[in-house]
């Protein structure tokens, strides 16, 4: 679970890092507000058949730690449910353990979050984006993709290279519910 914490922290400094900010040099103590993010806030699902997914954005103002300063940055967590028919696959909606951390890079559309995501079934990351459709503040395309990297594995283990959740979905945002 540490490892999980600091993976998901590092993660977040790393994203972090791409923010929209002026080109004066971070000092000890900033906030660094990122506006552009709210428009990602809330439920999000995809519904087919009886197939279920949800995810759950909130906004939320984030403690950085580098070397040379401590920082605050706006940033989003989040959680997420996957059920097929009466069956829960994953939830970590109802925890106190985040599965997801997202930001817009400044480098980005701002249309579209990266997203850290944590999958609890496979405890694997993958990194995901939600990409707002062209016209449309309530309908977003989903697509979660494994990290990029070299993976190193033992002489007769395996790796698993799919997702339990839906990997590329277009989900609808749901006004006025709770987490």
């Amino acid at each position: 679970m540490n490892k999980l914490i600091f993976l998901m922290i590092l993660s977040s400094v790393m994203l972090i890092s791409n923010l929209s900010f002026s080109q004066n040099e971070i000092k000890d103590g900033d906030y660094i507000k990122n506006d552009k993010i709210n428009k990602f806030v809330g439920r999000w699902q995809w519904i087919s058949g009886d197939t279920l997914f949800i995810i759950v954005l909130e906004k939320e103002k984030m403690k950085l730690k580098s070397d040379n300063a401590t920082i605050n940055a706006d940033a989003l967590k989040g959680w997420h449910q996957f059920t097929i028919g009466e069956k829960e696959i994953e939830n970590t909606i109802l925890s106190d353990k985040k599965s997801m951390t997202g930001i817009i890079s400044r480098f980005g559309d701002e249309n579209k979050l990266n997203i850290l995501f944590r999958e609890t079934t496979k405890s694997k990351s993958g990194e995901a984006t939600l990409e707002l459709l062209p016209g449309e503040k309530d309908k977003a395309r989903w697509v979660l993709k494994e990290k990029e990297g070299i993976i190193f594995l033992f002489p007769g283990e395996t790796y698993d290279h799919t997702f339990t959740v839906p990997t590329n979905v277009v989900m609808e945002r749901v006004r006025n519910k709770n987490k």
